[in-house]
C-alpha cells in the first residue's frame, strides 16, 4: 500500500551521528546532544534522496566538514532533500546554493532549511544548473547518479573558483 508506506519508513529511521561535529535528526523525532559541540540537522527527507544514511551522503558530508571555513562558498547540485547544503551552512560556509530539477526536492528542500533555521544562508532554486547558476563556488559538491556526475566533471570547473574543490559521490545505475 503506497499511503502506509509513505510513513511506515520512519519508524525506522533514527538520529545518526554522522561526523564528529554533525547528526541528523528526523524532524519527528526527540534528541539530546551528548556534545554541546553537536550540530544537529533536522530532516524531513519526505520523497526527495537523502536522508544521510546512505554511504554517499555520508562521505560527502564528512568531506564538506573536513573542507569548509566560514569565507567558504558552496553550490550543491542535485540537492534533493536539500541534508548537503544544510551540513554546508551548519559547518560554517558563508554562502550556499542548492539546485535540482525536481519540483518535489526544491520543495521538500526549503522546507528542511526553513526546519533548520537557514532561510538566510541557504537558497534553493529549482531547474538545470547551466540555467539557474551563474555564480561561481569555492567547493561544488554533487551526490546524485554516477553517470551524470561523469557528465558534470566536463562543465564543473565552469562554476568553480580558482582553487575550487568538487567533491562528488554518486550511486550506480545498472544499466
Amino acid at each position: 500500500d503506497n499511503q502506509q508506506w509513505a510513513t511506515v519508513w520512519q519508524k525506522y529511521y533514527h538520529p545518526l551521528r554522522v561526523t564528529d561535529q554533525l547528526t541528523i535528526v528526523p524532524q519527528w523525532e526527540e534528541y539530546e546532544p551528548a556534545d554541546p559541540k553537536e550540530k544537529l540537522i533536522f530532516l524531513d527527507p519526505g520523497m526527495a534522496f537523502g536522508t544521510g544514511t546512505h554511504e554517499t551522503t555520508n562521505m560527502c558530508i564528512q568531506a564538506l566538514e573536513r573542507h569548509i571555513d566560514s569565507n567558504c562558498s558552496v553550490l550543491d547540485i542535485g540537492c534533493g532533500s536539500g541534508i548537503l547544503s544544510i551540513a554546508a551552512a551548519k559547518l560554517g560556509a558563508d554562502r550556499v546554493l542548492g539546485v535540482d530539477l525536481d519540483p518535489v526536492a526544491v520543495k521538500v528542500s526549503k522546507e528542511n532549511i526553513e526546519q533548520n533555521n537557514l532561510l538566510g544562508f541557504v537558497e534553493i532554486r529549482h531547474g538545470n544548473l547551466m540555467d539557474v547558476v551563474t555564480e561561481k563556488a569555492d567547493i561544488v559538491v554533487a551526490n546524485i547518479i554516477a553517470d551524470i556526475v561523469i557528465k558534470l566533471a566536463d562543465e564543473v570547473a565552469n562554476y568553480m573558483k580558482e582553487d575550487g574543490l568538487f567533491i562528488s559521490s554518486g550511486i550506480i545505475m545498472p544499466r
